[in-house]
């Protein structure tokens, strides 16, 4: 399985992150069995491990640590801080702990580690590899509210995610339990003058088009945008365009057509037309709200698609693999014996609730 964290955080100044499998951390009570991704600017890993004492099993990025004071060490207390503020939301991938380690004996590399329960899966093995919604628009609807929902406790704890996409959700074998995951990108501003954050076939057109000095965005408007797009790949299994700007062949057709460009080119139904019509809107103020959204895919009587097949336009490389060992829903990290009183004094600091 593959489930990435896109960073351009630190890109091309970083040598290769090591292959760490087989290393124990943790003061040995974590055991790294399988290295399931590595980002393309080296900025993260993600591990499949399991306690070496219980044999419960987890998810566990690993980036290297920073000098305390650097731009790049704030970057990471902020992706911890807004990821741990929303950590108890039930749509949102849990974030156990953290912590620092070098597993390599003499090395000079400090790692942070972070420990996240695991996930079979992402949305887009889902909704390609899988096919999972395809001619059922009742798990479309529920995924949708799903999601939905995640995003509205996010925003309502004032935290915007800024690179929502399929790869960043998290789902359980069946498709279900979908969890946000990968919170590099998210903020607090309710204004961004940081333009193209995340991926750009994801991002609103006013992310991606900056109108000069002093221009900004709106974060909220652009998850909204980002969550229909993943509604248009779980209905139709691409994507409705590359980038959100009339340079793109695609989205420059969508708008010299948009009453009939995605019927014929996507075969979706005119309800479904209607709705992301409204998504998609060439102005922030014209779109709806989250809860407009939500309401609208409910109304949605009949299919959201004509086709009973999908056609995959991403080039992305597509896994799913089960997770071995016992897996809780919503685990704490347990506490041992055998712990240190400095380790145990950690681990009670920083767990997230009872």
């Amino acid at each position: 399985m593959s489930r990435s964290y896109t960073s351009t955080r630190g890109a091309g100044a970083a040598s290769p992150l090591p292959n760490l499998t087989g290393s124990f951390v943790d003061e040995g009570y974590l055991e790294l069995v399988e290295l399931l991704t590595t980002e393309a600017d080296n900025s993260s890993q993600i591990y499949h491990a399991f306690d070496t004492t219980t044999h419960i099993s987890y998810d566990i990025k690993c980036m290297r640590n920073s000098t305390p004071g650097s731009p790049r060490a704030a970057d990471l207390q902020r992706e911890l801080d807004l990821h741990q503020s929303v950590a108890a939301q039930r749509g949102v991938a849990t974030l156990n702990f953290t912590f620092v380690d070098n597993p390599r004996a003499g090395g000079d590399n400090e790692y942070l580690f972070l420990v996240l329960n695991p996930a079979a899966g992402d949305l887009s093995n889902s909704i390609l590899k899988r096919q999972m919604y395809v001619d059922r628009p009742r798990l479309v609807k529920e995924s949708f509210l799903m999601l939905a929902d995640a995003v509205a406790e996010c925003h309502n704890a004032g935290v915007y995610h800024r690179d929502l996409r399929p790869r960043n959700v998290w789902c359980d074998a069946e498709g279900g339990s979908l969890r946000i995951a990968n919170f590099e990108k998210a903020t607090r501003e309710e204004k961004s003058e940081d333009f193209r954050c995340g991926d750009i076939a994801y991002m609103s057109p006013e992310c991606v088009n900056s109108t000069g000095a002093g221009a900004s965005y709106s974060p909220r408007e652009s998850d909204l945008w980002a969550l229909a797009v993943i509604l248009f790949n779980i209905v139709t299994g691409s994507r409705p365009w590359l980038v959100p700007n009339a340079s793109d062949e695609s989205y420059a057709a969508y708008r010299a057509d948009e009453e009939h460009h995605f019927i014929d080119t996507f075969h979706i139904t005119p309800a479904a037309n209607s709705f992301f019509r409204r998504c998609f809107a060439a102005q922030a103020a014209d779109r709806p709200t989250l809860n407009d959204m939500a309401v609208a895919v409910l109304e949605i009587d009949d299919r959201f698609s004509l086709s009973r097949r999908l056609v995959a336009h991403s080039h992305s490389k597509l896994f799913l693999r089960p997770v071995s060992g016992e897996v809780i829903g919503d685990v704490r990290f347990l506490d041992r014996q055998r712990r240190s009183v400095t380790a145990r004094a950690r681990f009670m600091s920083t767990i997230r609730r009872m």
